[in-house]
């Protein structure tokens, strides 16, 4: 993830990376029609009794993985338009864990920031 020059690659629908990435991270939330929609396929209608990943390192492991996609504008508008923030507001909603849920504000920061002018 840390080579900007594969992250298209890796955020494509043959690789699909992303998916990997937030299943660990999702629970067993409901969320609303329009956000459910915006979620890859893989994690729409998870089941109700879905844990998250145990342990709080792998978590943070995840999210700073997920923040190191987002180091392109590219990459940016992709995870963005797949709905990694409504993952995102879950899960720190969630976590209990001091640094896991800073890792979660940093990504959920970047999710929600405009873009900046050119």
């Amino acid at each position: 993830c840390i080579d900007p020059a594969c992250h298209d690659w890796l955020l494509s629908e043959e690789v699909s990376l992303l998916s990997h990435l937030l299943l660990p991270l999702a629970g067993p939330e409901e969320f609303s029609e329009e956000e459910m929609d915006k979620l890859p396929v893989e994690l729409q209608l998870l089941e109700p009794d879905k844990a998250r990943e145990d342990d709080p390192s792998i978590r943070q492991m995840l999210v700073e993985a997920i923040v190191q996609l987002c180091a392109t504008k590219a990459g940016r508008e992709v995870i963005k338009s797949l709905g990694t923030y409504y993952v995102m507001r879950e899960l720190h909603a969630w976590e209990k864990d001091a640094e896991a849920r800073v890792a979660c504000r940093k990504l959920i920061d970047v999710l929600i920031s405009d873009e900046p002018e050119a």
